[in-house]
């Protein structure tokens, strides 16, 4: 699996995925950022990744740090 780097502040974060950035908005809390899955916008695309593939990378990532992303739906709900 390729390598993903998080990065952002307590009102967006930035996933880097194979050569692509992928920014969401969402709020960071104590135990991770919530992020708005309808607020994806690319601030680097290199490559075609889609969304289900980006998702499906960082819940791999989120098993193995104590800093996790969740993504959520407009609604408030669990994206899944």
């Amino acid at each position: 699996m390729d390598s993903i780097k998080i990065t952002g502040t307590k009102w967006y974060v930035d996933i880097e995925y194979k050569g692509s950035i992928a920014r969401f908005d969402g709020e960071m809390c104590v135990d991770g950022f919530y992020a708005a899955a309808s607020s994806l916008s690319w601030i680097k695309f290199s490559r075609e990744i889609d969304f289900p593939k980006l998702i499906d990378a960082v819940m791999q990532q989120n098993k193995k740090n104590t800093f996790k992303v969740y993504f959520c739906n407009d609604d408030g709900s669990e994206y899944k």
